[in-house]
């Protein structure tokens, strides 16, 4: 009787198990935003498509137009003959809306297979239609191809995105990940898609044309873009008065990039090494200090806040995790590249070493704190070691709570 008993009950369990991995192919909130990815995407695609037919029909119109006057200007035109054909059936006149349609299902016809009774009757219509029909060889071809590209193009990226979910959900079957964590997983990446569509700014990377630009403008356009930024820290602004605004040109356009964050995502966890400071162009970043990290976040880092200064000067492992509270736009300054040119520009090599020794002793005597962000504005007024700098530190560095 217990051996009965308990393979029941073994079968039970494995039937229970079968119905949460059905369950996890049907997750509501799951189904809901691949929903609203694939709305989103026929969206632009169906925007796209009436676009093209729009221009169609722009095109059939100004062609109708034209058909229609070259018919009223000569003698005995198509003109003429369509309206006493309408004139014997209707006992009646033609008005222009019906002139209008006749003229503008001629024009169609010149872009279709299709055909009517209208046709040319003097030879300067004919020679137009000629040229109509010529004309239309290009331009309906080139209007189709545009429209079956952007189908093409939505049924790839939705075909890609269905399997790439379906690989998903596979792998968590076959490797029985529990139900609760599998639908956050879940729920996470469809996130991370329909958050990705919604990125609109540019990176420097996603524009190739930037790459066949000269040295010197890509310089520039660098120079353009990341030196406003460079200038409204305290120690960026510091090295450029010190080295001269030529070495700062240089360590701005090579140490400099661009990068964007979903919600939820983190930007740095704890222990790992420490790769560049950042600058909050858009968005919100939530820094929780320690390994595990609290509830509470310990910071916020909104709009033109720095965090991370410690790793220009010295090799720094995360003290916390930096967590994107919803889409970011970051502007970075690269650790490893600094160090690079560190060392080939001894002025640099030799403020950082200055810097790390003055840090170090502030740590030893509390006057900072072994964080990944500053204890106060007056800990990098102290770093720098300049009265310069004491004009509008707090609006320089950004706020953080």
């Amino acid at each position: 009787v217990g051996m009965a008993r308990g393979a029941k009950a073994l079968r039970f369990s494995r039937v229970l198990r079968l119905l949460r991995m059905l369950r996890l192919t049907r997750v509501p909130k799951v189904a809901s935003g691949l929903r609203g990815i694939a709305d989103s995407e026929l969206w632009v695609t169906t925007v796209q498509i009436v676009g093209w037919i729009v221009g169609i029909l722009m095109l059939n119109h100004l062609t109708a137009c034209l058909w229609y006057w070259l018919g009223n200007t000569v003698d005995h035109g198509w003109v003429v003959k369509a309206k006493i054909i309408y004139r014997d059936e209707h006992d009646k006149d033609a008005n222009n809306m019906y002139m209008y349609l006749t003229s503008l299902h001629w024009a169609c016809t010149q872009f279709t297979p299709a055909s009517m009774e209208v046709v040319p009757v003097s030879s300067a219509e004919r020679i137009v239609a000629v040229i109509v029909i010529f004309s239309s060889l290009v331009l309906c071809s080139s209007f189709l191809t545009s429209i079956t590209t952007t189908v093409s193009v939505f049924r790839r990226k939705k075909t890609d995105y269905v399997n790439a979910h379906a690989n998903m959900i596979r792998f968590l079957q076959e490797n029985q990940i529990p139900m609760e964590f599998a639908c956050t997983i879940l729920d996470m990446l469809a996130d991370h898609k329909k958050q990705t569509d919604q990125v609109k700014r540019l990176h420097e990377a996603d524009v190739t044309l930037i790459k066949a630009l000269p040295e010197s403008m890509q310089q520039t356009l660098k120079l353009y873009v990341y030196k406003p930024v460079w200038d409204k820290h305290i120690i960026l602004s510091y090295w450029s008065r010190k080295m001269g605004n030529a070495v700062a040109v240089n360590i701005c356009t090579e140490t400099m990039s661009q990068v964007s964050i979903n919600g939820g995502h983190d930007l740095f966890t704890y222990g790992a090494e420490a790769k560049a400071m950042y600058f909050v162009i858009e968005g919100e970043i939530l820094y929780y200090h320690g390994l595990m990290g609290s509830l509470q976040a310990t910071a916020d880092f909104c709009t033109d806040a720095f965090f991370c200064e410690q790793v220009l000067w010295m090799k720094l492992e995360h003290q916390g995790r930096a967590t994107a509270a919803r889409i970011c736009e970051l502007m970075l300054t690269d650790a490893g590249a600094l160090r690079t040119m560190a060392h080939q520009i001894p002025e640099l090599g030799q403020i950082c070493k200055r810097m790390k020794r003055k840090y170090d002793s502030m740590l030893h005597n509390g006057e900072a704190c072994e964080e990944d962000i500053s204890k106060s504005p007056e800990e990098l007024k102290t770093l720098v070691g300049e009265r310069v700098m004491e004009i509008d530190i707090d609006d320089r560095i950004g706020s953080h709570v």
